[in-house]
């Protein structure tokens, strides 16, 4: 899985904590409060 991130995003919470196993949901929960909005896409877009 993967996730593209507006860095001015990731500023304006503070980042990702490194140590929490639920810090997608963290993340999502923190930007739906500011009023952003998420996407889920079923296609392959990110390559390893």
């Amino acid at each position: 899985s993967g996730m593209l991130i507006k860095s001015c995003v990731l500023d304006e919470i503070n980042g990702i904590p490194p140590y929490s196993t639920t810090e997608d949901f963290n993340f999502s929960f923190s930007i739906h409060k500011l009023g952003y909005k998420s996407i889920y896409l079923d296609e392959a877009l990110q390559f390893v």
